[in-house]
């Protein structure tokens, strides 16, 4: 005889598909999972350690050797008996965009064509080598700001091919930072949109191999992007333990680097965000203490608070929550770019 309580659990189950996301990054090293629910709670964190050379500078080097692991792994978390949904997160390292003002006076119908011919002149990727997908924000006075994010396909289509399995449903690929942001404009206690107008907020992802810098305005759009190798001088990236101090040393001069390029352009950067596992590093905080830099500089654990998500697996899982919370709400967040539609 069954229990009720048992009844209770299996129904769940089987609308969990429905009701939940998955967000997904990989990296050299490492998979990791968020699956999120409707309202926002985290459900599941999982973390896989990927064999060396499967993934080589954020390339997938051997998508069937990965694809079967991925089936196997999600298989035993028991996420593979109906489809999920899934963003995928695209590596930003890989990732080139341009941004650009259109007149208001260019017809709706041809902004993106618009703002596809500028960015051509400015990214060195042929377009048609490339998977392209353009974001265009609200008229602000006479423009409409307009990005254009490429990715070439060579990196794109075996990402791509390792999640193209029946038991998930793609729903967005996407970078990192983006998904940082969409989890500080849900869970934070900072509102964007109670920044000063015409401020820019920064998101610096600090990672093992790479780290990016992307500046936002205050309705979202991307204006600006930079990453940032780790490595200096041939000297091989630690897998674990503490960054190079240059690598420190040379997040924070770009940072300071692109704010003062801003402020002659009277654009300034109200704060900064650190996410991402190393970001948790002390010598941020010391060196940007030292500078007495002015603009705001806050961990995106002193801003996002999660039921049952530590301070560690905020910084961890950030961008894979975040991923997640679009699967989860597809509509609401079908205006943000989205490499799977061109």
């Amino acid at each position: 005889m069954t229990s009720q309580v048992g009844k209770n659990k299996t129904s769940m189950k089987f609308f969990e598909p429905f009701t939940t996301g998955l967000g997904i990054e990989v990296s050299d090293h490492h998979l990791r999972l968020a699956q999120v629910g409707f309202f926002g709670s985290v459900i599941r964190m999982e973390e896989v350690v990927l064999p060396e050379g499967l993934v080589r500078d954020e390339h997938v080097e051997k998508p069937d050797e990965l694809k079967s692991i991925v089936k196997d792994k999600l298989t035993s978390f028991g996420l593979t008996e109906r489809p999920y949904r899934v963003t995928i997160l695209v590596p930003e390292s890989r990732i080139f965009s341009h941004s650009t003002e259109i007149p208001r006076t260019v017809p709706a119908e041809d902004r993106k064509r618009k703002a596809r011919e500028i960015a051509q002149r400015e990214i060195p990727v042929p377009f048609s080598q490339a998977r392209l997908c353009l974001a265009v924000g609200n008229r602000e006075g006479e423009v409409v700001p307009a990005t254009t994010y490429v990715i070439e396909k060579q990196v794109f289509d075996p990402l791509h091919a390792v999640f193209t399995q029946d038991f998930l449903r793609l729903v967005a690929m996407e970078a990192n930072t983006k998904a940082l942001l969409r989890l500080l404009t849900m869970s934070g206690s900072q509102r964007r949109e109670d920044a000063t107008p015409g401020s820019l907020m920064a998101m610096v992802d600090v990672g093992n191999a790479w780290s990016t810098l992307s500046l936002y305005s205050r309705l979202g759009m991307n204006v600006f992007s930079r990453t940032i190798p780790h490595a200096t001088k041939g000297k091989p990236i630690p897998k674990n333990g503490e960054l190079p101090e240059a690598a420190v040393d040379s997040i924070i001069a770009t940072l300071k680097e692109t704010v003062l390029f801003f402020e002659q352009k009277h654009l300034s950067i109200g704060s900064v965000i650190l996410g991402g596992v190393e970001s948790q590093d002390d010598r941020f905080k010391k060196k940007f203490e030292q500078d007495k830099t002015s603009f705001e500089i806050r961990l995106i654990s002193d801003l996002v608070k999660m039921e049952g998500v530590s301070k560690n697996q905020l910084h961890a899982f950030g961008s894979a929550i975040g991923a997640a919370l679009r699967s989860a709400h597809p509509s609401k967040y079908k205006q943000h770019y989205n490499f799977l539609e061109t």
